[in-house]
């Protein structure tokens, strides 16, 4: 079975996608949303717990085609709701749920376009290297917010001075 409740996945391989990463309160509409930049969609679902309603984190969306899916994951990093998420093929669960060795076109990313390698041990240093480019694109944003707030602090100062007292 596919990691989705989607019949028929097999035949969409080229065309859907797994995201994770979600913020819990990033919704279907807006998963959609994000996505339909890259081309026409013709299902897309946050996962949810079935007892409680809420998000697990992750989704997935099929694509119309599988140029839009290309280009999606072409940039599989995607802020959303306030999240870095991260995008790439979804893969088929064997039976007992474990995802078979299905190469670099699970990993997402630049590997998805690159071929097929089979070392584990290549497998694992890209992995690493996706979590590092991650981590330092937050790293990023974090410090142009820092400086957007300095910024705007320092206008907030100046305009005050040029008040003055009153």
């Amino acid at each position: 079975s596919w990691t989705s409740s989607s019949a028929g996945a097999g035949a969409n391989a080229d065309r859907r996608l797994f995201v994770r990463s979600l913020a819990w309160e990033t919704t279907t509409d807006t998963l959609k949303a994000v996505f339909e930049q890259y081309g026409p969609i013709m299902e897309a679902a946050v996962v949810t717990d079935r007892e409680t309603g809420k998000s697990k984190g992750y989704g997935f969306v099929t694509f119309q085609t599988p140029q839009a899916a290309a280009a999606a994951v072409m940039q599989p990093d995607k802020f959303i709701d306030g999240r870095l998420t991260s995008c790439n093929y979804a893969s088929e669960r064997a039976k007992g749920g474990a995802t078979p060795n299905v190469g670099m076109a699970a990993m997402g990313g630049m590997a998805a376009m690159g071929g097929m390698m089979g070392s584990p041990a290549l497998q694992q240093q890209l992995h690493e290297l996706q979590q590092q480019q991650v981590a330092l694109q937050t790293r990023l944003v974090q410090q142009q917010q820092q400086q957007l707030q300095q910024q705007q602090q320092q206008l907030q100062r100046q305009q005050q001075g040029q008040m003055g007292p009153q």
